[in-house]
């Protein structure tokens, strides 16, 4: 997974590397609990002149996922997804956040509960509540703090 994700870096013109983001969830084995499930990302900070890694942000979270192996890379700048497929990384559909998800961020910027948010829409909260994970589904996060780190990383908001 590694070797092809430097793999993917390397495909992409020395301009648009510093938009890539890799992300994989890995397991390790704790103490008390038995495995945990933890996610790494990186996010390029700064190139050298022929292109390659210098600097990288990385942070490494728990993850909500059941199973490591979970990996992509994400162009920031586009929205373009790899997805790891166990041997190789593939294209993934574009990202693509139509208008109502766009305002449903916009809203949980501003910290409003789900109530205000059905309000302000004119929606029922169960439509709210499938659009929100629908827009989640498409970032590839699990959780609203996630959603609005990932789309303003990505320019989105």
């Amino acid at each position: 997974m590694f070797t092809e994700t430097y793999n993917v870096f390397y495909k992409f013109p020395v301009s648009k590397r510093k938009h890539l983001v890799s992300s994989y969830d890995f397991a390790v084995q704790t103490v008390t609990d038995g495995n945990l499930i933890l996610q790494h990302k990186g996010i390029p900070f700064l190139l050298c002149n022929n292109g390659n890694l210098w600097l990288s942000l990385c942070s490494v979270t728990t993850s909500a996922e059941k199973q490591s192996g979970n990996a992509t890379v994400t162009n920031t700048e586009t929205g373009e997804q790899y997805v790891f497929t166990g041997e190789h990384y593939v294209l993934s559909d574009k990202l693509a956040v139509v208008q109502d998800e766009l305002l449903i961020l916009e809203l949980l910027c501003k910290d409003l509960s789900t109530e205000q948010i059905v309000a302000r829409l004119n929606i029922s909260e169960s439509s709210y509540r499938r659009k929100k994970q629908l827009l989640f589904d498409k970032l590839n996060v699990k959780n609203t703090h996630g959603a609005i780190y990932k789309a303003g990383l990505m320019g989105i908001i």
